[in-house]
């Protein structure tokens, strides 16, 4: 499994084999399209740690929900008793999938910004 920090290096990595030139001098770029993408990466990244905090918090909640039979918190998941290994397992599988295409995606974009700001 990619951590966050293993991902942000890979992009880290990439960010710099793009601003590096054939003689290995850096290019001139805009800064501050630099820094609007490290700004943009640390809200990211906190976005993914609240994330995960409420996916710890939401499947603590319908564990307990099953052992104590909670009438409103069964609610919350349909009735439904089900649903441990989608969420302790398949869930999260997914969440982490979506962070990749959602880092995808905010790198394009400093991409296009880089391009267009040169």
């Amino acid at each position: 499994m990619l951590s966050f920090g293993k991902l942000l290096r890979m992009f880290i990595g990439i960010l710099a084999n793009t601003l590096l030139g054939s003689s290995g001098g850096v290019m001139q770029v805009p800064y501050q399209v630099v820094a609007y993408f490290s700004v943009e990466l640390d809200s990211y990244k906190l976005f993914i740690e609240m994330s995960e905090r409420n996916w710890i918090e939401e499947l603590e909640r319908y564990t307990s929900s099953i052992l104590e039979d909670h009438e409103p918190t069964l609610h919350r998941f349909n009735y439904r008793n089900d649903l441990t290994a989608k969420l302790s397992d398949d869930f999260p599988q997914y969440q982490r999938k979506s962070y990749l295409i959602m880092l995808v995606s905010i790198f394009e974009d400093f991409m296009n910004q880089l391009c267009r700001s040169g």
